[in-house]
């Protein structure tokens, strides 16, 4: 997650100081997709806005995440029993390597 002040920062840098997005990226340690995905919501603002204000609400407004649709996992009694025989196994093993070098 990026804070307001990067994200102000980023939009500053490419409307104010013409950076490229690259040089943004590089130099707030942030990926490219991150910078762009900044600088296309203010163009899309700067569009959608009537007032014609040099700046948009975009740079006052904190950073926005879309939440991810991943289906929940199920812990099965299948996959319990394939967990515990591994843990089982990791047991034995490291059970034989300790008394083989005497620890």
């Amino acid at each position: 997650m990026i804070s307001l002040n990067k994200k102000q920062q980023v939009l500053l840098a490419y409307f104010q100081e013409n950076e490229s997005q690259r040089q943004i990226a590089k130099r707030l340690d942030l990926s490219r997709n991150t910078v762009k995905k900044y600088i296309d919501q203010e163009l899309v603002a700067k569009q959608q806005d009537t007032r014609n204000l040099p700046i948009t609400n975009n740079y006052v407004s904190p950073p926005s995440y879309k939440k991810r649709k991943s289906s929940r996992s199920v812990l099965t009694t299948s996959i319990q029993k394939k967990i515990r025989y591994m843990i089982k196994q990791n047991q034995c093993l490291w059970q034989n390597e300790n008394e083989q070098f005497g620890s």
